[in-house]
């Protein structure tokens, strides 16, 4: 997934820096102001800049976005993975409970815990014997 993820951004990476090449005089020599006007708050116009540094603003506040978005569903991960370890481990326990019960109940060892698995004296009505 590591790789993926690499190959994914050196794709974006590669696409942008073609964009950026091919439309450099576009990128570095023509200055824009942005206006945001919200009627609530007085309007703001920012200062001439290349549109490439607008470009780079917007790219990464899209990538701080992506990430916060994705951080919410990290911590939930994450928590299922604690409570789904804490139900193996006890399950664990049980069953090495129950292997002892067994072991106690034929009065030899635990099964399974070393060697060969013995052949079980108990028949079942089910299958024929």
């Amino acid at each position: 997934m590591n790789k993926v993820k690499l190959i994914l951004w050196l794709l974006i990476a590669v696409l942008l820096a073609v964009v950026f090449y091919q439309n450099e005089e576009f990128c570095l020599n023509t200055a824009q102001s942005l206006r945001i006007h919200l009627y609530v708050f007085p309007e703001y116009t920012s200062p001439s800049l290349p549109v490439a540094v607008f470009f780079v603003v917007f790219f990464l506040f899209g990538a701080v976005v992506s990430w916060l978005f994705g951080l919410a569903a990290r911590f939930r991960l994450r928590r299922a993975v604690r409570h789904l370890e804490q139900t193996r481990s006890a399950q664990e326990k049980e069953i090495a409970g129950l292997r002892e019960e067994i072991a106690g109940l034929k009065g030899g060892p635990p099964p399974y815990l070393g060697g060969e698995a013995e052949e079980s004296s108990i028949t079942s009505p089910l299958k024929p014997a």
